[in-house]
């Protein structure tokens, strides 16, 4: 469930109030249960290359991008779980776990996060590369370059200079190296991409082979690492995996199971009104909406509600909008239900040898007033974009899926994050065309690099 306004917010974090930002930053990431980040880069090059059948090859290439391009905003979204509570409600059959059996009543449970979000425009103080899809793109989007370019937070690509280990020193490379020795588990949105550029930019210069970049990461994100667009492919199983539909998906469905005592996340803001200035609100839905009033909603659109895009763009005569999308698919899911739901009467009739036309005839009508029990509420957040709001959105559809998809380890009525068992989904990342994840692990036939293990051996001596 959100919060009560319907909107979230994000700290513009920026080159003139980072110092000031810092302590909130710091405190917020080390009390996190959990911290998701989202990127946004100057671009991606050519996207053929980027899924190649080769995984070696496809990380060669978002290598040679990583030291190319660059990251232009980055988002942090920090989720602490203040407690759990105990639900009466029982999980019908269309929202349990697959292969599971439904719960009993007073095992559902409420998880209530503290969220703070933050959004960082960063600009790299060496030339880069600057594709114009990813211009075309942004600009589409309402990101802000008179912000970077004038706010920015510098950054340099590769390994540490002398200045990055003064201890003084408050950067984003600093900040980054904060995360990584908070122990605090990361979350991203389809990973890889994103892991190979918060390495080469804020972190040292990338390794040469695939295996020893996953061997250095096992080391350096010890609170492991998750990827919402495996989970969504691989466990949740939904029908599309893009951020914007994985995120309006779990917050309705979320919103459905708060009303039915179903296991769900409960959201809390910090108030910043007379703490800050910078800050933005982004609404995530409206008021109610009726569902009279989406009758007359335009056909979605088949290719952008399965990948999230469209050829055709704003020339689209179809509906992009999430609801319209996520509304066509659950009538669909519905209908199969009822009709199921009438063959199976059918047939129990029939074995009792007492068929009536009034029964068919009741059927036929309980389809035509085909109701849903739904979360109306719209989705505002298109045409908008922020690294700190797609941050959050990662963020919120990892706590949903792990209230409702993992199991407790503590039988205690007060749980904590790390009594959730995550084994499954930890350190498994998506690969666009493959039906196996990518493992972060390091091989028995593989070694660390040495820039890894000299930057590690740094950070336990000097921010233990």
């Amino acid at each position: 469930m959100m919060g009560d306004a319907g909107t979230v917010p994000v700290i513009e974090v920026h080159s003139e109030n980072f110092r000031e930002m810092w302590p909130s930053l710091l405190l917020a990431i080390k009390s996190a249960s959990f911290v998701a980040i989202d990127t946004e880069l100057s671009g991606l090059g050519n996207r053929k290359k980027l899924n190649v059948k080769s995984i070696d090859d496809r990380y060669a290439t978002v290598c040679e991008l990583a030291r190319s391009h660059s990251i232009i905003s980055l988002g942090l979204s920090c989720f602490k779980l203040q407690g759990t509570a105990k639900l009466q409600g029982v999980d019908t059959e269309d929202c349990i776990p697959p292969n599971t059996t439904t719960l009993p009543a007073g095992t559902n449970t409420q998880f209530r996060y503290l969220v703070q979000s933050f959004n960082i425009p960063l600009l790299c103080s060496e030339s880069y590369v600057v594709d114009p899809a990813a211009l075309t793109f942004l600009i589409g989007h309402n990101f802000d370059f008179n912000v970077q370019y004038s706010r920015g937070l510098p950054y340099h690509r590769g390994n540490d200079v002398p200045e990055d280990r003064k201890p003084e020193t408050q950067s984003m490379r600093r900040l980054f190296s904060e995360l990584l020795v908070s122990d605090v588990p990361i979350v991203f949105h389809n990973a890889l991409i994103d892991l190979v550029f918060l390495y080469q930019c804020f972190y040292c210069d990338l390794p040469p082979t695939l295996a020893s970049f996953l061997a250095d990461l096992s080391e350096a994100f010890p609170g492991g690492v998750y990827d919402t667009k495996f989970i969504s492919e691989f466990k949740a199983r939904w029908p599309a995996s893009y951020l914007e539909y994985i995120f309006r998906k779990s917050e309705r469905e979320n919103t459905s199971n708060g009303f039915r005592e179903s296991s769900h996340v409960q959201l809390t803001f910090p108030s910043y009104q007379g703490v800050t200035t910078d800050v933005t609100y982004q609404r995530t839905r409206q008021t109610d909406v009726a569902d009279t009033e989406q009758q007359d909603a335009p056909e979605p659109c088949k290719a952008f509600g399965a990948h999230g895009w469209c050829s055709a763009g704003k020339a689209c005569p179809k509906s992009h909008d999430i609801d319209v999308i996520l509304d066509s698919e659950e009538k669909a899911v519905e209908k199969k239900r009822r009709r199921r739901t009438k063959h199976k009467r059918k047939r129990t009739s029939a074995d009792d040898g007492d068929i009536s036309m009034d029964t068919t005839s009741n059927n036929d009508s309980s389809e035509e007033t085909d109701t849903m029990c739904h979360d109306s509420v719209k989705s505002t957040c298109h045409g908008s974009h922020s690294a700190g709001h797609d941050a959050f959105m990662t963020g919120f559809t990892f706590a949903y899926y792990v209230s409702k998809y993992t199991k407790c380890r503590s039988q205690s009525d007060t749980v904590s994050f790390c009594d959730l068992d995550c084994t499954d989904i930890v350190n498994r990342v998506c690969l666009t065309g493959k039906n196996i994840p990518l493992q972060i692990v390091k091989s028995n036939f593989a070694k660390t690099s040495k820039n890894h293990r000299e930057k590690l051996e740094w950070l336990k001596l000097a921010m233990a």
